[in-house]
């Protein structure tokens, strides 16, 4: 019996750890903090490497609903037991975790007990700091900030993240300017500049299919939003019809496929690395016929997601920050328009 508990324990804590939202902070980017007397330093020569940035990291964010979180660090490099290093992770005053030379080289998570209750409406201030004593600071370096929840969803503030001097105030912290979904900024000048004076870009019936790029990608935290109208489908079910959105070389995205005579999509399927996958999406949401507005956003937890009229379509793809945010827009036997509004 005594198993059978323990097992079904860990495969909740394993179903709870597949779950979780992860929202990083410029995933790819090494921060170095100390006062860079590097000399008896662990990591030194990398260390030196990277120029300090001061002693303190701060990082404020907001979230939608109640939820416990954690802090992530990807990499962790140079953190010292000496007698005046102390290396803390803090949300607003709260001592998330203290980090040791052993956690040089592995992923850093926030142990359980410290995880962190938040709630709407507050603006809490992440810190990554190193204590400056009459010692000196450790110089040590991490990289992949993230925060983790449960459910919340979880929208980075600005400006951020800031570096502070010992001393120096935190500034105010704002909502980010945008009026994407999921928080993120909508960008508005998309399309190809060989189409905008015409004001969209359009596909003919005929094969063969046909990709275009579009005029500008989407990187971490930005949106696009896109108004498609599609005429009849022609009566031939021999014929592939479809329209593609896609993110990135290799493509990762939306397949709407279409039937004879429709003028809506029949179903909906991903595609990952360009290559089709099992994971469909509905699209009720579609009103054939008409102008539909589908929103395609890279959201700040490092998932892509696409709306139809306002719905989610539920297929999220994963995409981190540093991933190619190529828009491309692929189309084969429909007669398709696609503009920044509707005409």
């Amino acid at each position: 019996m005594l198993k059978k508990v323990l097992a079904l324990l860990v495969l909740a804590c394993a179903a709870s750890a597949a779950h979780a939202k992860v929202y990083y902070v410029n995933q790819s980017v090494k921060y170095h903090l100390g006062d860079g007397r590097l000399g008896n330093s662990v990591d030194a020569e990398f260390l030196d490497a990277y120029p300090v940035v001061g002693p303190r990291w701060v990082q404020a964010f907001t979230v939608d609903k109640p939820d416990i979180v954690k802090v992530r660090l990807d990499h962790l490099w140079g953190v010292d037991d000496c007698a005046y290093c102390k290396d803390m992770i803090y949300i607003d005053d709260v001592p998330m975790a203290r980090m040791f030379q052993e956690d040089n080289g592995k992923v850093f998570t926030t142990p359980q007990p410290l995880s962190f209750r938040v709630v709407p409406g507050h603006i809490y201030l992440l810190r990554i700091e190193t204590v400056v004593s009459d010692g000196g600071a450790d110089d040590f370096a991490f990289e992949g900030v993230s925060v983790v929840t449960d459910e919340a969803e979880v929208k980075m503030m600005e400006p951020g993240p800031v570096i502070l001097k010992k001393g120096q105030p935190i500034p105010v912290f704002k909502q980010p300017d945008g009026n994407g979904p999921c928080g993120s900024q909508l960008i508005k000048d998309w399309l190809p500049a060989s189409e905008q004076s015409r004001g969209m870009v359009a596909w003919e019936a005929g094969p063969p299919p046909r990709a275009r790029l579009m005029g500008k990608g989407l990187d971490s935290g930005q949106s696009v939003r896109l108004f498609m109208k599609m005429d009849a489908a022609g009566s031939d079910s021999s014929v592939e019809q479809f329209i593609e959105v896609m993110l990135g070389d290799p493509a990762n995205g939306w397949v709407f496929s279409v039937g004879p005579q429709s003028t809506a999509p029949t179903k909906g399927n991903v595609k990952v690395k360009g290559s089709y996958r099992g994971q469909g999406f509905d699209v009720k949401a579609w009103k054939s016929g008409e102008w539909n507005q589908v929103d395609v956003a890279r959201c700040f937890d490092g998932v892509a997601r696409l709306w139809i009229n306002g719905k989610e379509s539920g297929a999220g793809l994963a995409m981190p920050q540093a991933a190619d945010g190529a828009l491309l827009i692929r189309s084969g036997g429909l007669k398709v328009q696609v503009a920044p509004q509707k005409f």
